[in-house]
C-alpha cells in the first residue's frame, strides 16, 4: 500500500472539517491506490481517520467517502443526487440509468426493464444459450488445476456477453481489443492527444456504439426475432415515453461494462468460498446430482436453493461495486455530523467486514446487523491467485479455510440432524409403537423452524462443542419446546386448533393424551440430557438450565401471568415480563446450552455468558413481540395456527398496547442490540449473528413496513 501513496504528502488537512487522506499524487491524487487497492485503502483511512474521509480522485476531484452504514439513508435523500457518477465519468457513463434520479431514471429503465427481468430473460433463452459456453470453460479449470481465477471470470464474462450480442466468433478479437481501450475512459487524464489514453478510450467507444447501431437496426428489421437485444429494442421501442436510439445505446454499453465487471467479480467470488468450504461444494454437489441439469430457466432455481444461497450471500459478503458516488445539492445532517454540499461516496463493502488484519475499528462499526463476522482479506482478488480443489479448505485463493458457512447450508444441516435424533431418541423400544409415542412424535416432528434447536447449535459452535453432543441438546430443547406447546394449546389455556398447520394434539389425540404428551416430552428432555456422553458436572448444568427454564420463574411461570392477564389494561413493562419468562426463559436456556456443553459458568467465562444472556434476553423477546404482530396481520398459512386469538381472547400485547409499528420497531431495535451484545465476542459468534440476520429477514418478509 505504501508504494502506491505520495511519501511526501503527510499532511494532516481537513475540508469541511473532514480529514483528508494524506499520500495524494500531484494531478493523479489516490488514484493509484484507489484503482489497485481501494479495499485496503479504506480500511486503513478508517483505522487512522475515521468514519468520514475525503479521497483524492486526480481529475475528478476530492469525493467525502463514508464508511458508517448510516449514510445508506443519503442514498435515498432528495437533495442527494446521481448526477456525479457522469461527471467521474462522463465519456463512459453519460447518458446512462445509473447516472440519473428521479424521473429521467425511471423514464429509461422502464423503457428495458422488461427485457432484463426473470422472465424476459427467460423468454430470450440466456440460460441456454450461457449453459455450455459455461461448462465448457469450467471443465477446462477442471483439466488445468490452477487458475487465475479473476482473470479467468472476467474472460467466461467477456465471452458471454459477446455471445449475448450475437457477435460472430470472427469478430470476437476486435471487439475484445477495443472494449479494453474503453475501459481506460475510467482512468484516463483530461489530455485529448493522439496515442493517450483519452483519445484511444474515445474512438473505442465511437467505434463500440457504431456497432451497437446497427445491432438496433438490424433487432427492428427484424422483430420476430428472439434475444436480450432483440427484447431491449422491442421494449424500448413500445414504452410510452419518447426516448433516443443515443439513450438505447448508452444503456445497452452500460450492459457490457456493468454485466463484465460486476458478473465476473461475483463468480469469482462464488469459486473462491466453494474452494475455502468443503461442506458448501458437497452440498452444491449433492444438489446437482439431484436435479440433473444446470437450470437454465427462472423457474428451475427452485430446484436449487444451494446454488440461489450461495449466489445471493456471495453478493452481499462481496459486494462487486465498492464505492457509490453521489453529489450532495446541499448540506445534509448524518447523525451528529455535518456532511458539506459536495461529491460524497459511500462504501458498500462496509456490509463485508475486513479481513482478519482488519482495524479495530471497523470491530465496532454500527451496521443494520452488527456482526462479529470477519472475512478474509478483498486484495485476494486482485492476485493471479490459483484454485486449488482439496478436501481441507485449504485454497491458496483464501490463505486457508475461513471457516465460514453460508447461513443457509449449516442451518438446514442443523436442523435435519436435530430432527434425526428426536426421531432416534422418540422410537419405541418394542416393534409396537402406542399412541402416546405417535402422539409424541407428532407433536415434535411435524415442522417448526427448530429456532431454539438452531441458537443451541450457534452457541455450541462459538464454544467448540462436539456435533453430536449439540444435536441431543437441541433435541432435548426442542422436545421441551413441544411440550409447552402441546400444553399451550390445551382447551383450559389457549385452545387452539392448529399448531404448525396441522391440527393439534388434543384435537388428533384427545386431551387426555395431550396432558400425557407433555408430561412425557418433558421426562425425555431430561432422560436425554442426564444419558449424554459427557462429564457429569456438564450434564447436571444443562439439566439445571433446562429445569429453570420451564419452572415457576420461568416458561410455567410466565403461561400463568398471561391468563392472569386477560381482559385487564396493564402497561407494556408487564407484558414484557410476561414475555421474557414464557416465551425468552427457554431461548436463554437453548444459548446457554449450547455453550455449557463445553465451557463451564465460572468467573474466568463470566463476560461470555453476560453477552450471551444479554443476546438471549434481546432475541426471546424480539420472537415474542413478532408472534405478537403476526397474530393480528398474518394469515393461517404463515402462522400455522389460528390468527387473531389474542384480540378474540382479550389478550394484552405488545402489538396491541404499542401499535403494530411501534411494536415492530420495537422488534427491530432488539435484535439490533442482541447484535451488539455479541460482536466483542469476534468471529467466534458469527453463526448467532447469522440467527439474528433470519430473525431480521422473516420480520421483514412476513410483517413489511405500512
Amino acid at each position: 500500500m505504501d508504494m502506491l501513496l505520495n511519501p511526501l504528502d503527510r499532511r494532516h488537512r481537513l475540508r469541511y472539517d473532514i480529514p483528508v487522506v494524506p499520500g495524494a499524487f500531484p494531478l493523479v491524487g489516490h488514484l493509484p491506490a484507489i484503482v489497485c487497492d481501494l479495499p485496503r485503502l479504506l480500511r486503513r483511512a478508517e483505522r487512522t481517520l475515521g468514519s468520514h474521509f475525503w479521497l483524492d480522485f486526480g481529475p475528478a476531484g476530492h469525493l467525502m467517502t463514508c464508511v458508517d452504514p448510516d449514510a445508506f439513508a443519503l442514498l435515498r435523500h432528495k437533495d442527494v443526487s446521481s448526477a456525479l457518477i457522469e461527471e467521474i465519468a462522463p465519456e463512459l457513463l453519460g447518458g446512462t440509468l445509473v447516472a440519473q434520479d428521479g424521473g429521467a431514471h425511471r423514464q429509461a429503465r422502464d423503457a428495458i426493464k422488461a427485457a432484463l427481468l426473470p422472465k424476459g430473460l427467460t423468454q430470450a433463452g440466456i440460460g441456454a444459450l450461457f449453459a455450455p459456453v459455461i461448462r465448457a470453460r469450467v471443465q477446462a479449470w477442471r483439466d488445468r488445476g490452477d487458475v487465475a481465477i479473476l482473470r479467468e471470470t472476467g474472460d467466461l464474462m467477456l465471452k458471454l456477453i459477446f455471445r449475448l450480442m450475437g457477435i460472430p466468433a470472427q469478430d470476437l478479437p476486435g471487439w475484445h481489443r477495443k472494449y479494453r481501450q474503453l475501459l481506460q475512459l475510467i482512468v484516463a487524464p483530461p489530455v485529448d492527444l493522439p496515442g493517450l489514453p483519452l483519445r484511444r478510450g474515445r474512438a473505442a467507444r465511437d467505434w463500440i456504439d457504431a456497432r451497437l447501431r446497427q445491432f438496433v437496426r438490424d433487432a427492428r428489421a427484424h422483430a420476430a426475432r428472439t434475444g436480450l437485444i432483440n427484447d431491449m429494442v422491442s421494449a424500448f421501442d413500445r414504452s410510452d415515453d419518447a426516448l433516443s436510439d443515443d439513450v438505447l445505446v448508452a444503456n445497452i454499453r452500460l450492459l457490457l461494462l456493468a454485466g463484465h465487471d460486476t458478473t465476473a467479480s461475483t463468480m469469482a467470488w462464488m469459486v473462491i468460498e466453494l474452494a475455502r468450504q468443503p461442506v458448501l461444494w458437497d452440498a452444491l454437489v449433492e444438489e446437482a446430482q439431484r436435479v440433473g441439469a444446470a437450470p437454465t430457466r427462472h423457474e428451475d432455481l427452485a430446484q436449487c436453493p444451494v446454488a440461489e444461497a450461495l449466489f445471493r450471500e456471495t453478493l452481499r459478503v462481496h459486494p462487486a461495486i465498492t464505492l457509490l458516488p453521489r453529489r450532495a445539492l446541499q448540506e445534509l445532517q448524518l447523525g451528529q455530523r455535518r456532511i458539506p454540499a459536495a461529491p460524497i461516496s459511500h462504501e458498500l463493502a462496509s456490509h463485508a467486514p475486513c479481513g482478519e488484519a482488519a482495524a479495530p475499528a471497523a470491530a465496532d462499526r454500527r451496521s443494520p446487523w452488527p456482526s462479529p463476522v470477519r472475512y478474509k482479506d478483498m486484495n485476494n482478488m486482485q492476485t493471479d491467485s490459483t484454485l486449488h480443489d482439496d478436501r481441507t479448505g485449504v485454497s491458496a485463493l483464501g490463505g486457508g479455510a475461513s471457516g465460514r458457512l453460508l447461513p443457509e447450508i449449516w442451518m438446514q444441516d442443523g436442523a435435519k440432524r436435530v430432527e434425526q435424533a428426536l426421531a432416534r431418541l422418540l422410537c419405541a423400544e418394542d416393534d409396537g409403537e402406542t399412541e402416546l409415542m405417535a402422539a409424541m412424535r407428532y407433536a415434535t416432528l411435524h415442522g417448526g423452524k427448530r429456532t431454539r434447536a438452531l441458537l443451541c447449535l450457534a452457541a455450541g459452535a462459538l464454544a467448540d462443542t462436539p456435533a453430536h453432543m449439540l444435536d441431543d441438546v437441541g433435541a432435548a430443547i426442542e422436545m421441551m419446546h413441544a411440550c409447552t406447546l402441546v400444553h399451550d394449546d390445551l382447551p383450559a389455556m389457549d385452545d387452539d386448533v392448529l399448531r404448525r398447520g396441522l391440527p393439534t394434539v388434543h384435537v388428533r389425540f384427545g386431551e387426555a393424551t395431550a396432558i400425557l404428551v407433555g408430561d412425557a416430552l418433558q421426562a425425555h428432555a431430561f432422560l436425554t440430557l442426564a444419558s449424554l456422553d459427557a462429564p457429569g458436572d456438564n450434564r447436571i448444568a444443562l439439566v439445571r438450565e433446562l429445569a429453570r427454564a420451564v419452572s415457576a420463574e420461568g416458561a410455567a411461570g410466565g403461561q400463568a401471568m398471561d391468563l392472569s392477564l386477560v381482559g385487564k389494561h396493564v402497561e407494556l413493562d408487564r407484558i414484557v415480563a410476561m414475555h421474557r419468562m414464557k416465551c425468552g426463559a427457554l431461548v436463554r436456556a437453548s444459548v446457554r446450552m449450547g455453550a455449557l456443553c463445553a465451557i463451564a459458568e465460572d468467573a474466568a467465562h463470566a463476560a461470555l455468558y453476560c453477552a450471551l444472556d444479554r443476546y438471549s434476553a434481546c432475541f426471546g423477546l424480539a420472537l415474542q413481540v413478532v408472534d405478537d404482530i403476526l397474530d393480528a396481520t398474518a394469515d393461517t398459512a404463515t402462522l400455522g395456527k389460528t390468527p387473531g386469538k389474542d384480540a378474540a381472547g382479550q389478550k394484552p400485547t405488545c402489538a396491541s398496547i404499542m401499535g403494530l409499528q411501534a411494536a415492530r420497531q420495537f422488534a427491530l431495535d432488539l435484535l439490533r442490540d442482541a447484535g451488539e451484545a455479541i460482536a466483542p465476542l469476534g468471529p467466534r459468534a458469527e453463526r448467532m449473528a447469522q440467527m439474528l440476520q433470519r430473525a431480521n429477514a422473516y420480520l421483514f418478509k412476513h410483517a413489511p413496513c405500512a
